[in-house]
């Protein structure tokens, strides 16, 4: 009975140490198991909060990412805009530019336009009207101022009388076109006396001349009566001699119209002038021939003034300087029955021969910087004592259309 209370003792204890291992065990396992499950949980939680950080770092990198994206999308808009409206402003300009330009040039065809068709009317209306008319008041003077002049190189004492027959010829070519010719005839009486070196005399000229003025539909014809009084003086030193002359002329004018176009040509009017003269020549006698080099300037205003024509339109015919220079050498031989003397020249005209219309811009003018080339041949017959039979021809050219002789016949009665 002990020993089955001790084996039942033993059991017991055996039991309860089993028991005890057992739920030793357990706990050890439930322990086991917590922490495992604690690790786990902490292990998740580490996993999750790794995540959520790779989440929100990868969320962060993808918001700043789309920040830079945008960033630079607006950066190229704005730099895309900005071109597109420097190219847009550029092409304003462009376009600005080139409208201003075809303005400007549609400005200056304009301009171009009306001015051909101004300069076209008014050729038009010179042509068939203005031309011929302003032609003969510039050939009437021209032509009168043209003869009134005188011959100081070789005066003589005594008392001439002489025929002279006058020619001229012109052709003008401005803004007009038309041509002119000169014809007439006069009387001019001459009387001089030297006494030792001084010499002095008087010339007086009656002439008539007939001119004529044609354009395309208009063809003027004028009648000339000039009148002129020429007082002259000369000096004589050694092989020198210095001269002047001081003088005035009056020229009248009756104009006869034929043609197809009007005109307003005057048909009466009168022009007064006043011409001088100054000069100096040198003679080397070589027994009866001399060698004579002279050189002169004259001033000569006649038909200076102002004109009204039939219209009532004021004209002006003026000349700023009308002088005129003269350069020439003459050859002079004297025999018993026969005197010869031949020269040659130039002369240049300082001034212009203007007409203009009053209060216009319209003007036109004759004989601007004109250089003519001048020949004098003359010659002296010898019919009695103190008797001659005198000839002159003078021959003016320029070197375009101007053409002018003057014939001289007469006698001299010397003392």
């Amino acid at each position: 009975a002990a020993a089955e209370k001790a084996a039942a003792e033993q059991a017991a204890a055996e039991k309860a140490a089993a028991e005890k291992a057992a739920a030793e065990k357990a706990a050890a396992e439930k322990a086991a198991a917590e922490k495992a499950a604690a690790e786990k949980a902490a292990a998740e939680q580490a996993a999750a909060e790794k995540a959520a950080a790779e989440q929100a770092a990868a969320e962060q990198a993808a918001a700043e990412k789309a920040a830079a994206e945008k960033a630079a999308a607006e950066q190229a808009t704005a730099e895309q805009a900005a071109a597109e409206k420097a190219a847009a402003e550029k092409a304003a300009a462009e376009k600005a530019a080139a409208e201003q330009a075809a303005a400007e040039q549609a400005a200056a065809e304009k301009a171009a336009a009306e001015r051909a068709a101004a300069e076209q009317a008014a050729k038009i209306s010179l042509s068939v009207k203005t031309a011929p008319e302003v032609g003969e008041y510039l050939t009437l003077i021209g032509s009168a101022r043209n003869i009134v002049n005188i011959n100081l190189n070789n005066a003589q004492s005594g008392f001439s009388v002489a025929y002279e027959g006058y020619y001229e010829r012109d052709n003008y070519q401005h803004q007009y076109n038309f041509k002119s010719k000169v014809n007439g005839k006069g009387v001019v009486f001459n009387l001089a006396n030297r006494l030792n070196d001084i010499e002095g005399g008087v010339q007086i000229r009656l002439a008539d001349l007939t001119t004529s003025t044609e354009s395309d539909k208009v063809r003027l014809q004028s009648k000339t009566k000039l009148t002129s009084v020429i007082g002259y003086g000369g000096y004589y030193f050694d092989e020198f001699k210095l001269y002047t002359a001081l003088g005035v002329a009056k020229a009248r004018f009756n104009t006869k119209i034929d043609g197809q176009a009007p005109t307003s040509m005057n048909s009466h009017f009168s022009s007064t002038g006043i011409f001088a003269k100054g000069g100096i020549s040198y003679t080397q006698p070589f027994g009866n021939i001399s060698l004579k080099e002279y050189i002169a300037l004259s001033y000569n205003n006649l038909g200076l003034g102002e004109l009204t024509d039939s219209n009532g339109d004021k004209i002006e015919v003026s000349d700023k300087l009308p002088l005129s220079s003269e350069v020439g050498v003459m050859v002079d031989y004297n025999g018993e029955l026969w005197n010869f003397n031949a020269g040659i020249g130039v002369s240049y005209d300082l001034g212009k021969l203007q007409v203009r219309y009053k209060d216009t811009d319209r003007n036109y003018s004759r004989g601007t910087g004109k250089l003519k080339f001048n020949l004098d041949l003359g010659s002296s017959y010898k019919l009695a004592q103190h008797l001659y039979l005198t000839q002159d021809v003078k021959l003016a050219l320029d070197s375009n259309h101007y053409q002018n002789a003057i014939f001289n016949l007469g006698v001299k009665f010397t003392w």
